[in-house]
């Protein structure tokens, strides 16, 4: 079986932040067909005088994070929900956890790991 892509991430403790099959079907389920749209989003803004719409960016962050830990649970653990998974991770984290996202997602695509090596198991 081919192993998924991942990313180490440092939160309550360290946590495997991969994108599945599932946890894409997850990030879909909670944000909308336009999931990628939303995600697209996640970026700071250009002009240093817009606002951004924090609570959107908030919920699709919180989603993003939580679909990512869907298959990282300790054995006897339970999955993590939405709220668990905003609760791991402070405001001033947001923009370093963001910036990890496409180098995970797109090892899980390209069959490598972020680190652009290819995967083994």
């Amino acid at each position: 079986m081919e192993s998924v892509a991942s990313v180490e991430l440092d939160l309550d403790r360290k946590r495997k932040w991969q994108f599945d099959a599932n946890a894409i079907v997850a990030l879909h389920e909670a944000l909308g067909d336009d999931a990628f749209e939303q995600i697209a989003e996640l970026k700071p803004p250009e002009d240093e005088n817009a606002k951004p719409k924090v609570g959107k960016l908030y919920k699709v962050f919180r989603a993003l994070l939580w679909a990512g830990l869907a298959t990282d649970s300790e054995e006897d653990e339970k999955p993590l929900t939405l709220k668990q998974a905003g609760s791991l991770c402070s405001p001033s984290k947001f923009w370093e956890i963001v910036s990890q996202f496409m180098p995970a997602y797109n090892g899980s695509m390209a069959g490598e790991s972020p680190n652009g090596a290819a995967k083994s198991e």
